[in-house]
């Protein structure tokens, strides 16, 4: 699968349109309605009827949720079984 390049204009604002919004994130614009609706996205609405993203806000909320890999568990296991034998500290 191709990856997509982001227009520059989309890439350089800081405030965004649902469909750059959905450009910007790749999701569809019904799933971004959706998470707007159930208050898990932010979004801006000044005038009432057009939507608005910031886009640090989407990145944050894209960027919340980390999945460690299984390299950094299994360090943090092996430190872990290694202080509970009484190892030295570090």
């Amino acid at each position: 699968m191709k990856e997509q390049q982001l227009p520059i204009e989309i890439a350089s604002k800081a405030v965004l349109t649902i469909d750059e919004a959905t450009a910007y994130c790749g999701f569809t614009r019904r799933y971004l309605l959706k998470l707007v609706g159930l208050r898990k996205l932010p979004a801006y609405k000044p005038n009432g009827k057009s939507l608005f993203f910031r886009r640090d806000e989407l990145e944050a909320w894209l960027t919340s949720v980390r999945l460690t890999p299984i390299t950094e568990i299994d360090a943090a296991a092996q430190e872990y079984c290694y202080k509970m034998k009484g190892g030295a500290s570090k």
